[in-house]
């Protein structure tokens, strides 16, 4: 309940509860419902999927932006046109090669030096341009 509106729980194949499949989105959701000015930023829901994955919940977590996969330690799938190019860690499938393939346009995958805490990051950008 918030402003005096109740809000009911959605429900998908499992109910929702903490030992469903689905049972993250209903975290996800009533952070949106209750805190939409908090929750609508990208990274703290990112942060909250990493939480829970790091909690040992398995995550999947659909997404358009590549540089999510190279954000979680698990697997991910890389796909063009519904059928999978590879699956397996964010090293090995998200290449610039593999990327390039999918996409059809020139991708580059950079790895910067970070801090202690995050001693390297990798991301993924088109490349615009000559390559050196």
């Amino acid at each position: 309940m918030k402003n005096r509106r109740v809000f009911v729980n959605p429900t998908g194949v499992d109910l929702w509860d903490r030992h469903s499949a689905e049972a993250a989105l209903q975290i996800l959701w009533a952070a949106k419902v209750i805190h939409p000015d908090r929750f609508a930023d990208q990274v703290l829901t990112l942060k909250i999927i990493r939480s829970l994955a790091a909690d040992g919940m398995t995550m999947v977590t659909p997404t358009h932006d590549p540089n999510h996969g190279f954000l979680f330690d698990g697997r991910v799938a890389l796909m063009k046109e519904g059928q999978f190019v590879a699956v397996g860690p964010a090293s090995e499938v998200l290449t610039g090669s593999k990327l390039t393939s999918t996409y059809g346009i020139d991708v580059a995958v950079l790895s910067v030096q970070g801090s202690a805490a995050a001693p390297t990051l990798t991301v993924c950008t088109p490349w615009v341009g000559d390559r050196p």
